[in-house]
């Protein structure tokens, strides 16, 4: 205690060479006055007792963790790269119990940007099945931003979606804003269901052309009869935009093209798939 009267750069590296020490009441002693005058770089200094030799400080670094873990992460998530946002949110929802209720927590934030990076952090932690009911809500957000994103993260639940998680896509459908349109549509099309086929049909010939190629790639993929007349009808159409975003259906499903070909040619039909 005599030692930290007026802690400074030498108290600190003084209770740091202490964690070493063969000693355990002593490191446990150094330890927690460390992380009472909370230096710069305390959560390194913890990390570091997580393989400690000594028990007691492992358990210490476990518990300080569970504790700050969450907030240390959602604080420095826009400075991490995509490699350490994965793997630091796969730690957080590890290591600690609350991290669930603390996501939600910000998950209905009043700031449309706390709404949306929570999003994201569901989506790249593949959390979205246990967040499944907060994705519905937020697909109806007033922030098109955070209702795009919420959209396209129920879509990547595919066929595990539940119920209330198609009527929200379906709902969705309907929304002023372009990209979540298009977003609801693509999300449906992973859906693989005959009732969402059905929903989808009126869009292969929508005004917007990620919307009518997210139509198109769902119906070809579902190997709908209509797919080749509409991937067709896209890839010949006047405007640019069109075009384009049919060309890129078709590289995309380029095996899917070939046996929908196929197997229009053993029906004799006399369809054109591919331009």
């Amino acid at each position: 205690a005599a030692l930290v009267k007026e802690p400074g750069p030498e108290i600190v590296g003084s209770l740091r060479r202490m964690l070493s020490v063969r000693y355990e009441k002593v490191a446990r002693v150094a330890l927690d006055w460390l992380i009472k005058l909370r230096p710069e770089g305390l959560s390194r200094i913890v990390g570091g007792q997580l393989r400690s030799s000594h028990k007691c400080l492992r358990e210490v670094a476990e518990r300080y963790y569970q504790k700050v873990a969450f907030n240390l992460y959602w604080n420095n998530f826009e400075n991490l790269s995509a490699q350490h946002r994965v793997a630091g949110a796969h730690a957080v929802f590890k290591i600690d119990p609350g991290a669930d209720q603390r996501w939600r927590s910000y998950a209905m934030s009043d700031k449309p940007a706390e709404r949306l990076r929570a999003i994201g952090v569901s989506r790249i932690s593949h959390l979205a099945n246990r967040h499944e009911d907060v994705l519905c809500r937020l697909a109806g957000d007033r922030d098109c931003m955070v209702r795009s994103s919420a959209v396209a993260a129920l879509g990547e639940l595919g066929e595990e979606l539940s119920a209330a998680g198609k009527a929200a896509l379906r709902s969705a459908l309907k929304d002023d804003d372009s990209r979540v349109r298009a977003n609801a549509v693509e999300a449906l099309g992973n859906c693989r269901e005959e009732d969402a086929s059905a929903a989808l049909k009126p869009f292969v010939y929508s005004n917007n052309n990620r919307v009518r190629a997210n139509a198109v790639d769902a119906l070809l993929k579902w190997k709908v009869d209509s797919a080749g007349h509409a991937i067709r009808d896209m890839c010949t159409d006047s405007r640019p935009r069109h075009r384009l975003s049919g060309r890129w259906v078709l590289e995309k499903n380029q095996e899917l093209i070939r046996q929908l070909k196929a197997g229009s040619e053993e029906k004799g039909s006399n369809v054109r798939v591919a331009v």
